[in-house]
């Protein structure tokens, strides 16, 4: 075989996305690691700044995946390859790949740790076995770092702690892990110990390895990005103080939290004498169970820390199987391979040559090419897998099937999105699917050119089919458009992607917050219809009862039904009696049990209709909207198309009834502002003066610059807008902040103007 040939063959195992920046090194044996007990899928999680794809990039380069290491400042990182990201170097878009690591597969995504993409981490939190979460050795716990670490626990995602940047002034391990046991209240099961060398008047500050706990040695680097080695050297003084505490310490903790390894330990005459091999494995069990989080420590800009933080992917967090095994809800004993095919669709881009490309995590059973698969959570759709892909950033490797268990990308599904279930079998149940946050700025968007209107709406479209947290949504009043997301740099994202993407000319009119509504009291509404259709003739009832949720007043809109299932004989004719899930309405004679299709659409038509506030007409929440069952009739040929049409207007009706009380609800942000201490009291005087209507809740030195000091309040988030602009004026441009929005509250009647 001639080189030529050689090369063309090695470079069509990989379909570049658009260009590649990097040569990426093909794989080889990437196929070869198939069982699920081999495979780790684990995500990079933190606030941002905290050096998530700097360690990606020490990552990829040790497994061998990049021939050069890319840096976040230098606009050249494997994972950051979107045009925004690289101009801004910061991650928006969660990017995933494969890789091998002593004899493992990691499926590796790393996830933006920037407010406005929070549902990047989101939708890959839920399909994710493992996190490693990254701090900031000066910073510590952030706002973002809360965020991400409730997400984690939400979907029972298994953790393991990286403290990173500890080469630089301020920084401390001691106090980033008392930071996790208070604010995060992490049972913190600290597995290094820093090996600090300079920090002094005449020398830089340096960490040149770690004291493992678990080996007993010493783990040395040279801090060189050209060299992949580091040296384990045995401890040579294990009487040393920090050492023996350190694994005392370790010990000790895991006796209390594992019950097989607190035998080990009390049969032991001391830590130091117990086998690293049950330390090792007491460390999964606990770390697999969420009972710990292993805390390990480095430098991932100066090379030091990464591999042993690799290596800790595959001892200390679970495989699919195991997740499998821990999760399972029907308690079967068919291993997952085996049952039928379960995929959920946890992100969807799009491919300028190829259209979208589904991100699919394989849940049970297997799916190969061509394939026929049906969309079971949007009533059984039938689509066509055309491709099955290996992710590798910005580049694509076919194959030919995927596993239980794995991460692949998928071409041909043009109407799955984000949070749906892909089966063979269209009866199939749904796997649950993703909280979506509800967008907490709108701005109105315009085309220059009516010319290019056609255009603007298929952009639209793929933008939010795309990004499911970014919204488009007709304006009654003005016949505007507007976009809705999770903060104006969301929104200025959205903008950007317009125009360098799909070359559209369109502006971004003034930046609102999106506000929402809801009911302070209960009421029960009936409704009856006649609806005619053609030949036919429909006539119901349907009846529907408001309250506030018991979740509060942020929870999402829930429409729920108090129908019992009804019971049906078993297909077999045993005689047995089978449960059915499907809803079933009226009483007596006029008993009618739902379709899947009737079902969908009745619950669907409620929720459409009663989305809006009494009030003002802004989105609903913080409600329970219930049908009731037995007061509501409908005919049992009713068509599904036509049940969605009259109960979205029956429950419309319900909010504008007589008696019912409502409050309109304003989004809170969590404020962190950094400035000079010269600058402190003028931005709290802002941050609390009437027009802001802030509470300041703390103010404290920045440990990062000492003559810095770091304000916390919690504003609303419409007093924000634009404050940049203010920030940048009133500190002469060294002022920064962040904002987590999480909570909303009542507006005053003497703020509604």
């Amino acid at each position: 075989m001639s080189w030529l040939t050689a090369v063309a063959a090695v470079r069509s195992r990989y379909i570049p996305l658009d260009r590649c920046r990097k040569w990426i090194i093909p794989s080889r044996s990437l196929s070869s690691v198939n069982s699920a007990s081999k495979l780790r899928n684990v995500g990079i999680i933190a606030h941002i700044d905290a050096g998530k794809t700097t360690t990606t990039e020490r990552i990829l380069y040790y497994a061998g995946v990049v021939r050069n290491i890319g840096e976040v400042h230098d606009g050249d990182t494997t994972m950051d390859y979107w045009e925004q990201e690289r101009e801004r170097g910061i991650t928006i878009n969660s990017a995933a790949i494969s890789f091998n690591w002593q004899n493992h597969r990691i499926n590796l995504i790393d996830t933006p740790g920037h407010v406005d993409f929070t549902v990047e981490v989101e939708r890959s939190m839920r399909v994710l076995d493992g996190a490693a979460i990254l701090f900031d050795g000066v910073a510590g716990v952030e706002a973002q770092t809360e965020t991400v670490w409730k997400q984690a626990s939400t979907y029972g995602v298994p953790c393991i702690a990286f403290v990173n940047k500890l080469d630089r002034d301020g920084a401390s391990l001691e106090r980033t892990v008392k930071m996790m046991q208070e604010k995060l209240e992490a049972n913190t099961l600290l597995t290094q110990i820093p090996i600090i060398e300079g920090d002094t008047f005449d020398e830089a500050r340096a960490v040149t390895g770690v004291i493992d706990l678990v080996s007993m040695e010493k783990l040395i680097w040279n801090q060189s990005k050209t060299t992949k080695d580091y040296k384990r050297v045995p401890i040579e003084n294990l009487e040393d103080e920090t050492v023996v505490r350190g694994r005392e310490d370790l010990a000790e903790q895991l006796a209390l939290l594992d019950d097989d390894f607190a035998e080990v330990y009390m049969e032991s005459e001391n830590s130091i004498d117990i086998d690293s091999s049950a330390i090792r494995e007491s460390l999964r069990r606990v770390t697999v169970n969420r009972l710990g989080v292993p805390v390990l420590c480095g430098s991932a800009l100066k090379n030091t820390g990464v591999q042993p933080l690799m290596d800790a992917f595959i001892d200390y967090l679970p495989s699919p199987s195991e997740r499998d095994e821990k999760n399972r809800v029907d308690q079967t004993k068919q291993k997952m391979s085996t049952r039928e095919l379960k995929a959920l669709a946890f992100k969807v881009q799009n491919d300028k040559n190829r259209g979208g490309l589904v991100f699919l995590r394989v849940y049970s059973g297997s799916l190969s090419t061509k394939n026929v698969v049906y969309n079971v959570s949007q009533q059984g759709t039938k689509e066509r897998v055309n491709a099955l892909l290996r992710v590798a950033a910005d580049d694509l490797e076919m194959i030919d099937k995927v596993e239980a268990g794995d991460i692949a990308v998928v071409v041909g599904l043009k109407n799955t999105k984000t949070g749906d279930t892909i089966a063979l079998d269209r009866d199939t149940d749904p796997l649950d699917g993703l909280t979506i946050p509800k967008p907490v700025f709108t701005g109105a968007i315009e085309i220059e050119s009516a010319a290019d209107e056609e255009a603007f709406q298929e952009a639209l479209e793929i933008l939010t089919r795309d990004d499911p947290s970014l919204t488009v949504t007709p304006d009654d009043e003005t016949g505007q458009l507007v976009l809705g997301g999770m903060g104006e740099l969301h929104l200025e994202i959205a903008i950007d992607r317009l125009r360098s993407e799909f070359n559209l000319s369109c502006e971004l009119g003034r930046v609102r917050v999106a506000y929402r509504e809801a009911v302070l009291n209960s009421l029960t509404f009936s409704d009856t219809f006649e609806r005619v259709v053609g030949a036919a003739t429909y006539e119901g009832t349907i009846s529907l009862s408001i309250k506030p949720s018991v979740n509060g007043l942020n929870a999402p809109l829930e429409v729920v039904c108090n129908s019992a299932s009804a019971i049906k004989k078993n297909k077999k004719g045993s005689g047995e009696a089978k449960q059915s899930n499907r809803l079933v309405l009226g009483s007596g004679d006029a008993t009618v049990q739902l379709t899947k299709d009737q079902e969908y659409a009745l619950l669907e038509g409620v929720r459409v209709g009663a989305s809006r506030g009494p009030k003002l007409g802004y989105p609903l929440q913080g409600v329970i909207v219930e049908i009731n069952s037995e007061k509501t009739v409908i005919s049992k040929d009713m068509p599904a198309t036509v049940l969605q049409g009259v109960a979205a207007m029956v429950a419309s009706r319900l909010n504008v009834q007589k008696g019912i009380e409502s409050v309109v609800l304003e989004p809170l942000a969590l404020l962190r502002v950094v400035v000079p201490e010269q600058y402190v009291g003028p931005v709290i005087s802002d941050l609390t003066s009437t027009q802001k209507r802030g509470e300041i809740h703390d103010v404290s030195t920045d440990l990062t610059s000492k003559d810095k000091s770091i304000i916390l309040a919690k504003v609303p988030l419409n007093s924000l807008v634009g404050y940049s602009s203010y920030l940048r004026s009133i500190s002469r441009g060294e002022g920064t902040f962040s904002i987590d929005v999480n909570d909303y509250g009542v507006v005053n009647e003497e703020n509604m103007s």
